[in-house]
């Protein structure tokens, strides 16, 4: 089921893990008035409702593919449409295509978040979530499984990533960000 465009603005934030995601989506929610929807958070609210235990990456990723298993493989961008109704939202944690096209049938601007490997992998360590206390090349061979997949409900997120309307690099700091930002707001 494809939700029927909004008239309300959709932006999307895709990116990997610790390109700074959620803090482009956080200043777009503060600074232009959207609300920010995190498709994790769906599955954060899941874990905590079934009392799966205690959320670590790996099981955020198991839980995201049943989900997308047993309801379809853009599941998560349809409970996000469903509680962004008439509202200006901007999601962040889209890794699947199948999202990827609910979201754009729906309207959404895609915007990639980009920063060097090294850089993302400081920033994971930094925010310490479980899961987060790897060494670079553990952190570089996950990322490899998350990237693409043969199944059409894992994660795929090259595949995301590539079908990105608008990129911004974010290598410098929050506030080279938020300027950036500021400039890719004026053309949406």
């Amino acid at each position: 089921m494809i939700m029927e465009e909004t008239k309300q603005p959709i932006i999307g934030i895709v990116g990997k893990q610790g390109s700074g995601k959620d803090s482009a989506a956080k200043y777009i929610a503060q600074t232009f008035g959207f609300v920010h929807i995190s498709l994790s958070d769906i599955i954060r609210d899941y874990l905590d409702e079934n009392k799966l235990g205690k959320e670590t990456r790996p099981l955020m990723i198991e839980i995201g593919n049943k989900l997308r298993s047993e309801h379809g493989p853009d599941y998560l961008a349809q409970q996000a449409l469903v509680q962004a109704k008439g509202k200006s939202v901007v999601m962040s944690s889209i890794r699947n295509p199948f999202e990827l096209e609910t979201l754009h049938k729906a309207g959404a601007t895609i915007i990639e978040v980009r920063a060097t490997p090294e850089l993302r992998y400081s920033r994971s360590v930094k925010r310490q979530r479980d899961g987060d206390d790897i060494t670079l090349d553990e952190f570089i061979k996950n990322e490899k499984i998350e990237l693409a997949s043969n199944n059409q409900n894992a994660q795929q997120l090259m595949t995301v990533i590539s079908e990105a309307d608008m990129i911004i690099e974010n290598n410098g700091t929050l506030e080279e960000l938020y300027e950036r930002i500021d400039e890719v707001m004026d053309t949406i």
